[in-house]
């Protein structure tokens, strides 16, 4: 029995140290002289920032008539009218795209607009037009005119502005390439600093560069007249995560 409790604590303390030994990370390498699993494992990103130079937005028009014949007049009517606007403003037909033509009797006892009565205050059935375009203008600072132009024309739905920019793509493989230059000298600074020689690539993966995404907002008007814009600025990131085998 005394025997056994002298060994105990040597058997506790080893199977701690094994423990320990299971715990280590995978990147950490028990014997030196296994080089086939010994790598440098590193992470960076690029990033490239641009000046908006396009943006689209929906224009809508929204009708209602106890008449859906009325209704859908109206509605065609004042679409032409924000139609014409648009292309007096120079935008081309290309760039105006009908994306949402839909005739519906409402539910609720809300009003679909401010100017509209509630369906309490109306009598017999109610018929709603809604027509959206997409719009997209390529000239930015001309947004705020454009706004104005088609409020004024009889446009009484304005949703959905998103500002891009023409050379994403560009700005996408300046942003990849940025990444892994950057990832690989860090990768030669860690291996000079353990006192290794980096290897071989061993594997690289790469993500981001997906949608730009709109920063830093600057309150800036292009005339009195026109409706206030912020175009801010866009960014792409794209992070890459190599590795490289160790001499």
């Amino acid at each position: 029995m005394n025997k056994f409790r002298k060994l105990l604590p040597v058997v506790i303390i080893l199977g701690f140290a094994l423990g320990a030994c299971q715990a280590l990370p995978s990147t950490q390498q028990a014997n030196p002289g296994d080089t086939a699993r010994q790598t440098i494992s590193v992470e960076s990103s690029g990033i490239v920032a641009l000046t908006p130079d396009l943006v689209r937005i929906s224009i809508g028009m929204v009708t209602e008539d106890s008449s859906v014949q009325q209704a859908v007049l109206e509605n065609n009517q004042q679409v032409e009218q924000i139609r014409a606007v648009l292309e007096e403003l120079g935008i081309p037909a290309e760039d105006i795209q009908t994306i949402n033509f839909r005739v519906y009797q409402p539910q609720n006892k809300e009003p679909r607009l401010e100017s509209m009565p509630s369906l309490e205050e109306s009598s017999g059935e109610i018929y709603v037009v809604n027509n959206t375009l997409r719009v997209t203008v390529t000239e930015v600072d001309r947004l705020g005119i454009v706004l104005d132009k088609v409020i004024k024309s009889g446009a009484n739905t304005i949703q959905d502005i998103q500002f891009d920019a023409s050379q994403k793509e560009d700005a996408n493989r300046q942003a990849l390439e940025q990444a892994v230059r950057d990832a690989r000298a860090k990768a030669e600074t860690i291996a000079e600093s353990a006192g290794v020689k980096l290897g071989e690539l061993v594997s690289v993966e790469t993500y981001g560069g997906g949608p730009v995404t709109r920063i830093e907002y600057d309150q800036a008007e292009t005339t009195s007249a026109a409706v206030p814009v912020s175009e801010g600025q866009l960014i792409i990131q794209v992070s890459a995560r190599v590795s490289y085998s160790i001499k």
